[in-house]
């Protein structure tokens, strides 16, 4: 089976109607300078996404990622 990564830089929330991808906000974690979002998209994983630490992302609240296709990562089956 093979999978797809991006790294949580390269992903911008956005209006829930206006993303590539929609889900719901699960888990904030604040870390000072920069804060990230857990989004449950209903994928196997949640979604990771690097947010300003100013920026209010409500949990509960639905959202919108939106990104550049060229900066996905594949990976087969065996990770590589």
């Amino acid at each position: 089976v093979a999978s797809l990564g991006i790294r949580p830089e390269n992903i911008a929330l956005c209006d829930a109607d206006a993303g590539q991808i929609n889900g719901s906000v699960a888990v904030c974690e604040y870390l000072g300078s920069e804060q990230f979002a857990y989004i449950d998209c209903g994928f196997d994983e949640m979604v990771t996404v690097r947010v300003a630490p100013d920026e209010a992302v409500p949990v509960g609240s639905v959202v919108g990622l939106s990104f550049d296709r060229e900066k996905l990562y594949t990976f087969d089956g065996d990770g590589a």
